[in-house]
């Protein structure tokens, strides 16, 4: 529970300087009641809270006040009747972090009020204190099974938890960086951040608040996926929603998120997300509207050509010399015929030997093709069953998501399983009759 408290100190105190009385992020020292009193007990309470002590000065001298408990009645009532629902004092900050002023009338001008001049919904939403939940739900892997982390950055005013939510993806939105031949280092992130920037703020200002419904943000190995409640607003076509034409929900907060340069131009979000990810991304339902960017594999790909200059037959042998019997056997038997056909005539090559056509044509079902990526991950999990993520992500030069999806296409396809816990178990190579005749 967040401290805010302000003391009062007589002249009589035995408080002392000391090295412990010096102001710090959480404790404040005035030697008498200022104007920005309000001011700095609303910054207290937007942040990690603190204590204000009334009658010491910066030095940490105490000098006392005549009458405590008529100042501390004064103070009462003032932050009683000029710290209306947090909401003054939130916009205050926020405003004036962008160079904007709010006079005593922000609240009519905002439209934060009933017809009978009482705080509405909207003034519910940006309030400080509220009951509004936004989760942000993280899965182990490609599907809603195994949950890792489920925050809640709600129960404070809608720019607070959409700054939470902004940052929380900025963190994970993880940058790639890869050596192309010996120019510099090329740096790309997972996906792209506008395009994630705008799926958020547009998740935010276009839910419909009123069903009590909140927007949902979900981070899962291979991708970030977003959904909001409400559909399309009535009367726009799916064609005007894929162009941008601007047919706000909620023109009250989207107000206010351009005063707050949360939003550049109205109606640009959509069109630059369809120019990055497509339109196909989108599954626009009658009350759901739901989207979802997909991890850049690209960077994936090229990183894995240019760190494999060898020749097929190197990186098969090189491969195959780390696994074991629990490996399919056709597979290290595949060099061996590999070279032999090679080394008969062009009519031989056309018609390579039956057991041949049967290792690299016939694959069994559960059976990934020989790929650099998905060797090597088998490899390190041969070499040492309770690797860590990271230690596997490392030796892959990837991230920790990009292995969570390899492993989950291992998984899926037979090759390997969990056993055990997370913490304390380990990972088991599938034998099977295919695999070991």
């Amino acid at each position: 529970m967040q401290e805010k408290n302000i003391q009062l100190t007589k002249n009589e105190s035995n408080m002392q300087p000391n090295s412990l009385h010096i102001e710090t992020n959480r404790r404040e020292y005035k030697e008498q009641v200022t104007e920005n009193l309000e001011k700095e007990v609303v910054a207290f309470l937007n942040s990690n809270g603190g204590r204000i002590y009334i009658g010491i000065r910066k030095d940490g001298e105490v000098v006392g006040v005549d009458n405590p408990d008529e100042m501390q009645l004064q103070i009462k009532d003032r932050l009683i009747n000029n710290i209306r629902p947090g909401i003054l004092g939130l916009f205050d900050i926020f405003y004036e972090g962008k160079g904007k002023l709010l006079n005593a009338h922000f609240a009519k001008t905002l439209d934060f009020l009933t017809v009978d001049g009482k705080y509405n919904q909207l003034a519910f939403l940006f309030s400080d204190k509220n009951s509004i939940s936004i989760r942000v739900a993280k899965w182990w892997g490609t599907d809603k099974i195994d949950l890792r982390e489920n925050e809640e950055y709600g129960e404070c005013s809608l720019i607070k938890s959409m700054q939470k939510v902004l940052d929380k993806f900025d963190i994970e939105n993880v940058t790639f960086a890869r050596k192309v031949g010996i120019g510099p280092r090329e740096e790309r992130k997972l996906v792209d951040s506008k395009a994630l920037r705008e799926a958020i703020v547009n998740a935010f200002a276009h839910n419909d608040y009123t069903v009590g419904d909140t927007p949902i943000f979900e981070i899962f190995a291979n991708r970030f996926e977003f959904t909001t409640y409400g559909g399309l607003v009535e009367g726009l076509t799916h064609e005007e929603f894929f162009e941008g034409v601007s047919r706000p929900r909620n023109p009250e907060i989207m107000r206010i998120f351009k005063d707050l340069e949360y939003v550049e131009r109205l109606g640009s979000g959509i069109p630059y997300i369809v120019s990055k990810y497509g339109k196909e991304i989108f599954k626009l339902m009658s009350s759901v509207t739901r989207y979802a960017y997909m991890f850049d594999e690209v960077i994936e790909t090229e990183e894995t050509a240019q760190t494999t200059p060898k020749t097929t037959s190197e990186t098969i042998q090189k491969t195959t010399s780390k696994l074991s019997k629990n490996y399919p056997k056709t597979i290290q038997k595949s060099p061996k015929n590999h070279l032999k056909t090679t080394q008969k005539s062009h009519k031989t090559i056309q018609k390579p030997h039956k057991n041949h056509i049967k290792t690299t044509q016939k694959p069994h079902k559960n059976h990934i093709k020989t790929t650099q990526k998905s060797d090597t991950v088998m490899a390190d999990i041969q070499n040492n069953p309770f690797i860590s993520l990271p230690d596997l992500a490392k030796a892959s030069g990837i991230t920790v998501n990009q292995i969570r999806g390899r492993l989950e296409k291992l998984k899926k396809t037979g090759l390997i399983r969990r056993v055990g816990a997370k913490k304390g178990g380990y990972w088991e190579i599938i034998q099977n009759d295919a695999n070991t005749e």
